[in-house]
């Protein structure tokens, strides 16, 4: 299960990437795709931003 996730992540950060590629190709067409700068850091939350597990059994709690 834990790889099938990694898996998922790695391929959605890659469509990222390829996404921004293609953005910075469009207003420049010569841009090669080594010199987009990308990082998928930036399309993950810290952890400061994600609700705590007391959060998520809570708001559980009143769905059901």
């Amino acid at each position: 299960m834990a790889a099938a996730l990694a898996w998922e992540i790695r391929d959605a950060c890659a469509t990222a990437r390829d996404m921004a590629v293609l953005e910075a190709q469009l207003d420049d067409p010569s841009t090669a795709p080594g010199d987009v700068a990308f990082s998928c850091t930036e399309l993950i939350p810290s952890a400061s931003d994600l609700p705590s597990a007391t959060d998520r059994l809570e708001r559980r709690a009143r769905a059901l």
